[in-house]
């Protein structure tokens, strides 16, 4: 046989050992990572009132009252931008973080401090830092786009009574404070359940539990509890997210430095 045709070489690639992404770690994690990402495309925006406590390792206990908003870009290229508003109480009141993400290139964030009335622009390095004092770091603010990470396949486990997919995340960003992110997605729907977080000395030093997630518009997954736990100090921060509302007619105007102010 002088030449193999096309349709030949289409059916030699899919039966090659290691040739499917089921047979490629990196292709299987990233095809799951994708499938995430697009069962939550087109929500357009959305907001959301959310009650963060705060908890130490004695027991003692701070809540915080803010409004997050998100706007999906569909520009090749964009992130999600969000803004994150606080309410309650007084000495954090109007307190404003605005978040770009990006794909190709540098995230951006910016703070606004009423009782200075400026904005400060975050920078790269210290996204490690801890946000408003919880046990969030300003780089967990960022939207997770795919292709901040490369997405290794770890197999599948179980997550109480359901399947789970288990992804190694690893940051591509040099100033990412985590050397690495394990990720729990169920095998159902695709949400996440639960994220190990380590440090650059690859030490398991927090973990997100996601929890109580509500479907929106026969699509969307919201989860409306979110814990954070930082085995190193005994902290925990609580996010308890109310009804989201999406589609309410946002622009980029809305997510501006301008819009920080008002």
């Amino acid at each position: 046989m002088r030449y193999l045709t096309p349709c030949f070489l289409l059916m030699l690639m899919l039966v090659l050992p290691g040739a499917s992404p089921a047979n490629d770690p990196l292709a299987r994690g990233e095809e799951i990572a994708r499938e995430a990402e697009r069962r939550d495309k087109g929500f357009v925006d959305s907001i959301s009132s959310v009650e963060m406590i705060l908890t130490d390792s004695s027991g003692g206990e701070a809540r915080r009252y803010l409004t997050i908003k998100t706007f999906e870009r569909e520009k090749a290229g964009d992130g999600h931008k969000s803004l994150v508003i606080f309410h309650e109480p007084l000495d954090v009141k109007g307190t404003t973080l605005l978040t770009h993400g990006e794909i190709f290139e540098a995230d951006q964030q910016w703070l606004y401090l009423p009782a200075l009335k400026r904005v400060k622009r975050v920078p790269s390095s210290n996204k490690a830092g801890p946000f408003m004092a919880s046990e969030f770091s300003y780089e967990d603010m960022l939207p997770p786009e795919v292709e901040r990470y490369t997405h290794r396949y770890l197999g599948e486990v179980r997550c109480g009574d359901m399947r789970c997919f288990k992804i190694e995340r690893t940051p591509k960003d040099k100033d990412s404070g985590y050397d690495k992110q394990i990720a729990y997605l169920d095998a159902e729907e695709y949400r996440l359940q639960r994220v190990d977080y380590f440090d650059r000395k690859q030490t398991h030093f927090k973990t997100l539990f996601f929890k109580d997630y509500v479907q929106y518009q026969d699509r969307f997954w919201r989860a409306e509890s979110m814990t954070m736990v930082n085995h190193r100090s005994g902290k925990t921060t609580y996010l308890i997210w109310g009804a989201f509302a999406f589609q309410n007619g946002f622009t980029d105007a809305d997510f501006s430095r301008v819009a920080m102010r008002q």
